[in-house]
């Protein structure tokens, strides 16, 4: 009885012991998963980018909103740093010291035609990037003349037209075991080429969409998935005039001019559509940034030498934005050092990686946007639940407020199609007494929606809150993506002079091939509002004009959506 005492002090400074021993181990863990624990004693320098915002974090929007607290990202400075002395990735890389193992590979075909590559999804297990941008896959020769073999021609895209140059991928391979030592990226990552990412419509419609499928087909969570763009918005002739394309020929066939037989845009510049390149970046990064909480990476470009045909490309993978398409460029893309010598070297391998189903073109294209709803509606769930705005959506309360918005959209836009008289519209419903018709609603709201004025999140957030949604072809309806369940989309035709005298005008609704699948909103033609229509600022030679729409005629469609959306309420 009198040991007691000391076996219970014993048996206390050995769970402090162990707690103390497992604290230090778990932090000793955590480092090596931070910092990669490379197996060299370089001390690597370390330089930060200014990115888009002026600020020194991978937080691609401004100072007063901080999303999520990226980790900074580590630069090169010169090129004798390229290979060994910059470790750019050094918090997001592991190594694993074993002997590892082959590549392995995944197929998902969504149809019946097992050999297009228009329709085929991968995911490669264990494969690495050199500096050449060449794909690694580590196999067997026996595997390889009895299978791969097949996979020796373009395997796969990641754009929306596959036989296109820019977005097809294909297989490298090695008959051997990957080395131990070799740096990896842990993290399932997605590749991606951006398309029309100018545009706001396109690049939800048609980049991130494409996104949400292709990580579903594998059962993954976006929350845990990498975006790796393969593109650079910026390419590096930026000053080029004559037209012509650098890599000799257009992206798609349609984009050739049919008079020159020019592009009308180049293989890079499909990446913006035409659009201003920072915005292109700022947004396409933003927007990715609220669908996956991991980094964004891209595959970037250096120019380098070599002994026997002068310039050529080096790559390797970053965290976004690369050199070239910074906002205001600090870093190098220049370096000096022998391509030969080092574009054979592995950049970076990856546990999973991701690629392919290019069904996109939902805004262009009728059968791509057949049986989309799971992608789309996924989408939007996605990127309201990282804003924490989902909840707010599926449960919206119509009898306190209801908000009631009309897209004011520049007179100057790209495309026309805009509401001439959309500042009067708002004007005069806001005038109308409301509650003597809807006595159930608390208070109504009527809001001009000028894009232009909010960024990305204070549009999401706005759009969470619109329950009637006014508004004309294009990106900007889009937004009607995030609007509460169970709301209403009222969208003004496009409209066109038959003459060129511009006196007799024609609107048809053309089919919304996006909005077909967004399944929480109803959708009101409202041609039969439109009075007359007024020639664009800047012309058009499509003869497109700019719909004036009767207010009263709106008011009744405003009044027929709120009778449906409150009945039984």
């Amino acid at each position: 009885m009198k040991q007691r005492p000391f076996i219970g002090l014993a048996l206390i400074s050995l769970l402090i012991y162990i707690s103390f021993y497992f604290k230090i181990f778990k932090n000793n863990k955590d480092n090596i998963i931070k910092n990669g624990n490379l197996q060299n004693n370089n001390q690597y320098d370390n330089i930060q980018s200014s990115y888009l915002n002026n600020n020194n974090t991978n937080d691609y929007f401004n100072d007063q909103f901080k999303f999520r607290n990226f980790v900074k990202n580590e630069l090169l400075l010169s090129g004798e740093d390229f290979l060994n002395n910059i470790n750019y990735l050094n918090k997001l890389y592991s190594v694993h010291n074993k002997n590892l193992q082959y590549s392995k590979i995944r197929v998902h075909n969504s149809f019946i035609n097992i050999n297009s590559i228009d329709r085929e999804t991968f995911l490669l297990e264990n494969v690495c990037v050199n500096h050449k941008g060449e794909l690694l896959f580590f196999t067997t020769k026996d595997l390889y003349d009895n299978w791969l073999n097949t996979y020796e021609r373009t395997i796969g895209s990641v754009q929306t037209w596959s036989k296109c140059d820019r977005g097809g991928i294909s297989l490298r391979f090695v008959f051997d075991k990957i080395k131990p030592d070799v740096k990896w990226y842990d993290t399932p990552t997605l590749m991606m080429v951006r398309f029309a990412a100018g545009n706001v419509g396109h690049h939800i419609a048609d980049t991130m969409v494409a996104m949400q499928e292709t990580i579903e087909k594998f059962n993954l969570n976006p929350n845990n998935v990498s975006i790796l763009y393969l593109d650079e918005i910026k390419y590096r002739d930026d000053e080029r005039t004559d037209g012509k394309c650098s890599f000799g020929k257009c992206e798609l066939p349609f984009l050739t001019n049919p008079k020159t037989k020019d592009c009308n845009w180049c293989v890079e510049e499909v990446s913006s559509y035409g659009y201003n390149k920072n915005n292109t970046i700022r947004f396409s990064l933003q927007m990715t940034q609220l669908f996956s909480k991991q980094p964004i990476l891209q595959r970037c470009s250096y120019t380098t030498t070599t002994h026997e045909s002068g310039e050529r490309l080096l790559f390797r993978i970053e965290r976004a934005p690369c050199p070239m398409d910074e906002i205001i460029p600090k870093r190098e893309t220049k370096l000096n050092i022998n391509f030969n010598e080092v574009s054979n070297e592995i950049n970076i391998c990856f546990k999973k990686l991701i690629f392919g189903v290019a069904d996109r073109a939902m805004i262009s294209g009728l059968d791509f946007a057949k049986f989309r709803e799971l992608g789309v509606m996924g989408l939007r769930k996605q990127i309201l639940k990282n804003l924490n705005l989902y909840e707010k959506v599926v449960n919206d309360d119509i009898r306190e407020r209801v908000r009631i918005g009309i897209h004011v959209k520049p007179l100057t836009g790209r495309h026309g199609n805009v509401i001439y008289n959309a500042q009067e519209i708002i004007s005069y419903l806001s005038k109308l007494n409301w509650n003597e018709s809807f006595p159930v609603v608390k208070k109504f709201e009527f809001i001009p929606i000028i894009l232009e004025e909010m960024n990305l999140i204070e549009q999401i957030e706005l759009f969470s809150t619109i329950n009637i949604y006014i508004s004309t072809i294009g990106s900007g309806s889009i937004y009607s993506l995030f609007m509460p369940n169970d709301s209403y989309l009222i969208y003004a035709p496009e409209c066109r002079f038959t003459s060129k005298e511009q006196m007799a005008y024609q609107c048809g609704q053309p089919i919304i091939y996006f909005h077909t699948n967004l399944v929480h909103i109803s959708i009101f033609d409202a041609t039969p509002t439109v009075s007359k229509c007024m020639p664009l600022q800047i012309p058009s030679d499509d003869g497109f004009c700019n719909p004036v729409l009767d207010q009263a005629k709106v008011e009744e469609q405003v009044k027929q959506a709120l009778t449906m959306r409150l009945l039984n309420v």
